[in-house]
C-alpha cells in the first residue's frame, strides 16, 4: 500500500524484508530525496527469503497513488503471486571429488549450472552460495568451483532460504554416501571422521568458530534409531542422512560502505518504560521478541517491559535487513550496544543516590542493588527517574558491523562474518 501525499512525500507499506534497501530503490526510481520516502514493513509472517528482493508493484503502487492522489493498495492472487514471486533456483550439478582408500578427501570440483529464469535477483549471489559454502562442513585441502547462471523464459528465481546452498548440499551429501558405499563406510561415522574442526578456516578463507555437527550427528543417529533401521528396512525403505552448513550474517551491504550493517536506539523513560527502534523486518522468526529480551537482561528488567519499534524507516536506525540468520548476530550487538551505554548511565545515577562505586552494582527483576547488601537498592522506575534527574532525557544508541580481517584473502571469502554449522 502507499500513500503518496500533497507535499511530495511517500509512504510505502510493505511486506518486505529488506525496509532499507526497499527505501534505497524508491529513491532512486523516483528521483526522490530519501528524507522524503517512509517504508514501513509491518510484522506480516513469513518471508523465507522471497521478500529480500524490490518487487514491481512496490513501486506501481507508489506510482498509481501519485497519479490518482490518494492511497492506493495492490492485492495479488495467488497467480500472480507465483508470477511475481522469486522462486528457489533449479541446478544441474556436477562433482568430482579425490577420495584416499580411508575416505579422506583430498580435492573436489564443484560445477554448478542455475536455471534463473527471466531476471537477475540475486542470482549472482545465488551463484556464488551454491560454491563458496560447499567446503565449509566436511574437510577439502584442495578446491575448484565453477558456477553459471542462465537466463531463461521462466518466472525469475532468487533468494530462499539459504539460497544457493541447499541444492549442492543435496548433491554432495548424495556424493559421500556414494563414497561411503565404495569403500564400504558407515555414512554417520564416516561423516563425523572428515568434519571440518572447531576454531579453523576452510580451504577458502571462511572462519569457522565453535561447531556442534558432532554432537547433532550423534544425536540423530540415538533419536532415529539409525543403527537399527540403516540397511536393516524393506525392500523400497530406507533412512539417510546429511548435513548442512550456512552463514550467519552477511560480511557486505549490497552496495559497498563503511557505514554500520545495523542501528539501534533505546530510550527510558522516567516511569521505566524502554523503548528499543531497530530498522529490522520481523518475518516470523521473532526478531521483535529477541531484541527486547536483549535488552531487558543487560537492563535487568522483563521482556514484557521493553517496546520494540522495528521495520519503520522513519523512526529506525538502519539495518541491512532479515536475511543469511544476521538478525541476531547484527541487529542483536546493536541493541546490546545500546543497553549498556544505558545500563552504565542508570548504575552511576543509583551510584550517586546509594553512595557506593558503581562497580559494586547490578540490575535484576526490576531492581538496582548493592551485590554486598542486597537490601540496599532501588526500583528500576526509581532508578531512571535518578537517571533522568542527572542526565536529562534518556536515549542511547549502538550499531554494529562486521570487523574487518574477518574475511580472508579469496575473492568473496568475507561473505559472511562466521560460517555456522
Amino acid at each position: 500500500m502507499a500513500h503518496w501525499e500533497l507535499n511530495n512525500k511517500v509512504t510505502v507499506w510493505s511486506s518486505t524484508q529488506v525496509p532499507h534497501y526497499l527505501h534505497r530503490e524508491l529513491a532512486k526510481v523516483f528521483g526522490l530525496p530519501k528524507a522524503h520516502i517512509r517504508v514501513i514493513a509491518p510484522p506480516v509472517g513469513g518471508g523465507f527469503g522471497g521478500k529480500s528482493d524490490p518487487f514491481s508493484h512496490e513501486f506501481a503502487v507508489a506510482l498509481l497513488s501519485k497519479k490518482c492522489g490518494h492511497p492506493v493498495k495492490i492485492v495479488l492472487d495467488r497467480e500472480e503471486a507465483f508470477y511475481c514471486h522469486r522462486g528457489r533456483h533449479p541446478v544441474r550439478m556436477i562433482v568430482k571429488s579425490g577420495v584416499k582408500q580411508d575416505g579422506t578427501i583430498t580435492a573436489v570440483h564443484f560445477q554448478s549450472f542455475l536455471d534463473g529464469g527471466a531476471y537477475s535477483s540475486y542470482g549472482l549471489a545465488s551463484t556464488y552460495y551454491t560454491g563458496a559454502l560447499l567446503g565449509v562442513t566436511y574437510q577439502i585441502p584442495a578446491y575448484k568451483f565453477d558456477g553459471i547462471r542462465v537466463y531463461t523464459n521462466k518466472p525469475a528465481c532468487g533468494p530462499k532460504r539459504g539460497h544457493g546452498t541447499t541444492q549442492p548440499r543435496f548433491a554432495f551429501e548424495c556424493h559421500l554416501d556414494k563414497i561411503a558405499e565404495h569403500l564400504g563406510l558407515e555414512p554417520a561415522a564416516y561423516r563425523k571422521r572428515i568434519l571440518t574442526p572447531p576454531n579453523s578456516r576452510t580451504v577458502n578463507d571462511l572462519r569457522v568458530t565453535s561447531t556442534a555437527a558432532a554432537e547433532c550427528i550423534d544425536q540423530v543417529v540415538e533419536r532415529s534409531g539409525w543403527g537399527d533401521k540403516f540397511r536393516k528396512l524393506p525392500y523400497g525403505k530406507g533412512v539417510g542422512l546429511a548435513l548442512s552448513t550456512y552463514i550467519s550474517g552477511a560480511g557486505l551491504p549490497i552496495y559497498w560502505n563503511d557505514m554500520p550493517h545495523s542501528g539501534a536506539t533505546l530510550k527510558v523513560d522516567r516511569g521505566g518504560g524502554v523503548t528499543v527502534y531497530c530498522g529490522v523486518s520481523d518475518i516470523g522468526q521473532g526478531c521483535d521478541s529477541l531484541l527486547a529480551c536483549i535488552a531487558a537482561e543487560e537492563l535487568g528488567i522483563e521482556p514484557e517491559d521493553v517496546r520494540v519499534v522495528a521495520g519503520d524507516t522513519d523512526l529506525s536506525p538502519v539495518d541491512l535487513g532479515s536475511y543469511s540468520s544476521r538478525v541476531t548476530f547484527m541487529a542483536g550487538n546493536a541493541v546490546l550496544s545500546a543497553a549498556r551505554t544505558m545500563r552504565e548511565r542508570i548504575l552511576a545515577a543509583v551510584a550517586e543516590k546509594l553512595e557506593v562505586p558503581a562497580e559494586r552494582l547490578d540490575a535484576s527483576w526490576r531492581q538496582v542493588y548493592d551485590v554486598e547488601d542486597r537490601a540496599r537498592c532501588v526500583t528500576f522506575e526509581e532508578a531512571c527517574v535518578l537517571a533522568e534527574s542527572k542526565e536529562g532525557t534518556l536515549a542511547s544508541v549502538g550499531s554494529y558491523k562486521p570487523p574487518r580481517g574477518i574475511g580472508g584473502t579469496y575473492k568473496g571469502a568475507g561473505v559472511g562474518p562466521f560460517a555456522g554449522l
